[in-house]
């Protein structure tokens, strides 16, 4: 597998940007659809659960992502 990382700003959002990084990702790395959707799911609770709860709301704090 190719590892990629990236940063978003912590705001909602940058969920579709997050989105895109995932999806892009298990394409380049042939994962099949429904993993890459649960993966998805997973990530964007944790994105969620961040910006929400570690940054308490909407901020310009980086939120690193690597898969």
């Amino acid at each position: 597998m190719n590892p990629r990382q990236t940063i978003f700003p912590a705001r909602l959002k940058s969920l579709a940007g997050v989105r895109e990084f995932i999806e892009g990702f298990c394409t380049e790395n042939a994962v099949p659809r429904s993993p890459m959707l649960r993966l998805n799911l997973v990530i964007e609770e944790l994105f969620t659960n961040a910006v929400r709860h570690g940054h308490g709301g909407d901020c310009d704090s980086p939120v690193w992502l690597g898969l």
